[in-house]
């Protein structure tokens, strides 16, 4: 995550607590709210916290004290029987950080541009003929809701000339994103190496949160040859698990030169910082 002077838009909101109440906080995730509530949690975790329990309060993820045990499950699946030493809510909550920042970059295999382009028209479609279908209902709401009670109701519902124009403005917006989609060719091999890139980009994020609560070296074992799991260290299965969680793949292609490069990018940011 990012440090405290490292300040952008991503973070420009009032702190989480402070709108939501801690009873509220608590609720959501009693592990979370007592880490937030000690003095002692820096301003670069508190940040972190705060942006996980948005996520949360929408229902987009499990409180991490939920998410131990399925990560726990998660685990034993791969053989991997470590305990981390700060405990598996923390570790949980840590795990959910990074597949948060990684689940946006994984590559859609389905995309296929002259369906997608299709489709977008499609929709652009859609929204233009609804504004004639919207204008009708209007009209015969507003004649029945002015004879029925003076035109009240429908004074306080309807619908602004600003909002209909908004359809026309999605709908042409859409058209011209779709025709820009058809004009675009998919790059040869485009999803596989994006995913190679996204499980070295996870090896190396997971790194030093291994190091971290286990105290053993992210690195794989022997050479370039691939080895069955069972057959792996402790590293090797626990980011096997964590792949599993990301990209829901039991072995990960080529994993030995992936781990290998992941255990580059980790040295190289540890001498960076």
């Amino acid at each position: 995550m990012r440090d405290s002077e490292d300040k952008d838009d991503e973070w420009d909101f009032e702190p989480f607590v402070l709108a939501t109440g801690y009873d509220d906080v608590f609720k959501l995730s009693p592990y979370i709210a007592d880490r937030l509530a000690d003095p002692d949690c820096s301003d670069s975790e508190r940040r972190k916290l705060e942006f996980e329990l948005r996520w949360i309060q929408e229902s987009f993820v499990d409180p991490p004290e939920k998410l131990s045990d399925i990560y726990r499950d998660v685990f034993e699946k791969f053989h991997f029987d470590l305990i981390p030493s700060s405990g598996f809510i923390a570790l949980a909550l840590e795990i959910s950080v990074v597949l948060h920042m990684l689940h946006g970059e994984i590559p859609n295999k389905n995309f296929i541009p002259s369906k997608t382009a299709s489709f977008g028209k499609a929709l652009a479609g859609r929204l233009s003929s609804v504004k004639g279908d919207l204008f009708l209902f209007l009209n015969n709401s507003g004649e029945f809701l002015h004879f029925a009670n003076g035109g009240e109701e429908f004074e306080a519902h309807n619908v602004t000339t600003e909002e209909i124009a908004a359809l026309d403005s999605i709908s042409r917006k859409l058209a011209l994103m779709s025709e820009a989609i058809q004009r675009q060719e998919r790059p040869k091999k485009w999803a596989a190496s994006e995913l190679r890139m996204l499980r070295i980009r996870l090896a190396g994020e997971v790194s030093s949160l291994f190091e971290h609560e286990f105290g053993q070296a992210a690195k794989p074992l022997g050479g370039s040859a691939s080895r069955n799991l069972q057959d792996e260290n402790n590293w090797v299965r626990f980011y096997q698990s964590i792949a599993y969680l990301l990209l829901d793949e039991s072995a990960t292609p080529d994993r030995q030169a992936v781990l290998w490069e992941g255990y580059k990018l980790f040295k190289n940011g540890k001498k960076a910082g």
